[in-house]
């Protein structure tokens, strides 16, 4: 079985206006990748905006016995950060955490899937799974074929007559400046953007589409030479600080949609022969 001493650090866009966030860790998932009913766990919370860590939350999570003690229990809430964008694609911060175990060991890299809630007087509530940093195989797998790196969203709109507006969060959470390239479904042009290191921003792709190409609908990809942790977000195309949903990226494959014949043949007939057990 693997062993990890933490998960790989995930991150999340900070709240927009009018918004708070609540992350609640999944700690009944968490304790069954634990190898031990005994367990500490350091959680790192930090909140990055322009190229600072402008707030950090230390907390400790305790597991005796197989039941979690805790002066938060996993529940951690932002409200949104002064100067952080959502209406005129200015900088955005972003939520940064860190899970440690002391005495204890992990038996996969990433943390047990959950959603962090987006909610407001008088706001849509919604919900939104994080990203991890690093350390994702299929974007190592990319990279390793093509040497690019490439995520998207099949399905985006921007549609005036129903309010509909469309936007990318980029997020660079490393030491390095980096350069992601926006490419639209029907544009041939290709819209480059560069992210500061520890820094975000979101992209309205109303703009870059003109209002004569209005309504549009399809799909986006955002490539470049180095990673950048990416969302798309659906939101009011009047005021993106309406949000609908933010979603996590899919990530390109590259797989192939062909197989050998004869392999062709060995599935066809192993499922006739009731050989085929999946």
């Amino acid at each position: 079985m693997p062993e990890y001493p933490h998960f790989v650090p995930f991150l999340s866009p900070a709240p927009p206006p009018g918004y708070r966030s609540t992350q609640v860790l999944p700690l009944d998932a968490v304790r069954r990748v634990l190898d031990r009913n005994d367990a500490t766990l350091d959680i790192l919370r930090e909140i990055i905006f322009e190229g600072e860590v402008v707030r950090s939350d230390s907390s400790v999570l305790v597991l005796k016995d197989s039941v979690w003690t805790g002066p938060d229990l996993g529940t951690y809430e932002i409200d949104p950060v002064d100067g952080s964008d959502w209406a005129v694609n200015a900088p955005m911060a972003f939520l940064q955490t860190t899970v440690t175990a002391r005495d204890a060991v992990f038996s996969q890299l990433r943390e047990p899937g959950f959603y962090t809630v987006y909610s407001g007087p008088g706001r849509k509530s919604f919900l939104s799974d994080s990203s991890q940093k690093f350390a994702h195989p299929v974007i190592i797998g990319q990279v390793a074929e093509y040497g690019r790196w490439a995520e998207g969203y099949p399905s985006c709109i921007v549609e005036p007559d129903y309010d509909a507006g469309e936007s990318v969060v980029l997020l660079n959470p490393y030491e390095k400046p980096a350069v992601a390239t926006l490419e639209i479904e029907g544009v041939e042009r290709r819209h480059k953007f560069r992210i500061q290191p520890f820094s975000g921003r979101r992209i309205d792709i109303a703009p870059l589409l003109g209002p004569d190409m209005l309504p549009w609908c399809g799909q986006i990809y955002v490539t470049g030479p180095r990673r950048v942790v990416t969302f798309f977000v659906k939101h009011a195309l009047s005021d993106p600080t309406l949000v609908n949903t933010i979603e996590h990226t899919d990530p390109y494959r590259g797989e192939t949609a062909w197989a050998p014949f004869t392999r062709a043949l060995h599935w066809k007939y192993k499922t006739e022969l009731g050989l085929n057990t999946g």
